[in-house]
């Protein structure tokens, strides 16, 4: 994975690079993410960047805050493709001029790795091994990048899930919003894939009413055993 700008869609002079990272399944649950994350690289590239260079990365602009918690802030954002095919060949995670997809960044810090890992983890490794149903409540995932003044941030990108749901909407027993939410949450552990934070601000709904589970940061994947087939008792 290569190199892209990402910043606050007015600073556009900005050198803040964000380098693509991909993480190794052993390292997902290890401490090789907190590790990194505690050593400050020894030449970070944007000290080094002139603006031309900078001016030909593709750019992940942050428009408007869309919220925060204790370990991230989440912002809407868009990208912006600016390379040229005689430059370096654009990322495939970098959506084209004309597509659609609405995104967002979730912006952590580099103390909460392991969340970060572990969020990654799911997306790119239990999502896929999950029915086509399950899938369905996942918004599609981007790309993880490491960025910061002192590379001590990441930023994981995806489709945008829509608006969270109200806490009334997932209590109330007449409410459908609710009800599918409920309905969701139990798929996906009958599946082994445990949320654990299943609360209405982790729950998104677009305009179109469809449902996005989101913010998978504590989560715990335990896999079904399969079945075990018994020999009829008749040929025992």
């Amino acid at each position: 994975m290569g190199q892209i700008i990402c910043d606050a869609e007015t600073n556009t002079d900005s050198r803040m690079v964000a380098m693509g990272v991909v993480l190794e399944c052993d390292s997902f649950f290890g401490s090789g993410l907190c590790e990194a994350a505690d050593k400050v690289p020894d030449v970070l590239p944007w000290f080094d960047m002139s603006l031309a260079d900078a001016a030909k990365l593709d750019r992940l602009d942050l428009i408007t805050p869309l919220g925060h918690g204790r370990s991230a802030r989440v912002w809407k954002a868009k990208w912006s493709r600016r390379s040229r095919p005689k430059d370096e060949v654009a990322s495939s995670w970098v959506a084209k001029d004309d597509d659609p997809v609405s995104i967002v960044a979730k912006v952590v810090p580099a103390e909460f790795a392991t969340s970060v890992a572990r969020e990654y983890f799911i997306y790119t490794q239990i999502v896929p091994r999950l029915s086509p149903a399950a899938q369905a409540y996942f918004p599609k995932f981007q790309g993880l990048f490491r960025s910061g003044w002192d590379g001590g941030g990441f930023v994981l990108v995806m489709e945008d899930g829509g608006e969270r749901i109200t806490d009334q909407e997932l209590i109330s027993s007449s409410s459908s919003v609710g009800r599918e939410a409920k309905a969701a949450f139990e798929l996906l552990e009958k599946e082994g894939l445990f949320h654990w934070d299943e609360r209405a601000h982790n729950v998104l709904q677009r305009a179109d009413g469809r449902l996005f589970i989101v913010d998978w940061g504590e989560a715990r994947f335990n896999p079904p055993r399969p079945a075990i087939v018994q020999a009829d008792a008749a040929f025992s």
